[in-house]
């Protein structure tokens, strides 16, 4: 995976006047490969390109959200490429909000 994009909606939204708004980013990527498989299979899938993840505080907790691909189509291929994509993201959060040591403390 690719970082193709990072939007820092929280620090816009102060820099447009509105003191005290938390930390809102969303962070796109995107892996050609997957991407590829993918459109080929269904060229209207280019809606979930790049895949996203969410960073966002609420309440003084940080939040990760994605929104996941439909794995219901119908079509079985398009479905397992979907089933796999959402795998790696689902995984990419929980991991993103684990204890790893060598992950940093934003806080800090």
């Amino acid at each position: 995976f690719r970082i193709t994009n990072r939007m820092h909606i929280g620090k816009a939204i102060r820099e447009r006047g509105t003191d005290e708004f938390p930390e809102n980013e969303v962070l796109l990527f995107c892996n050609l490969s997957m991407a590829e498989d993918m459109l080929k299979q269904s060229p209207a899938y280019i809606n979930y390109c790049p895949y996203k993840i969410a960073v966002a505080v609420v309440n003084d907790k940080i939040v990760l959200s994605t929104p996941l691909l439909p794995d219901s189509s119908g079509n079985e291929s398009l479905d397992k490429i979907a089933k796999k994509i959402n795998k790696i993201l689902r995984t990419m959060l929980e991991y993103g909000a684990s204890d790893d040591p060598f992950q940093f403390d934003i806080n800090s």
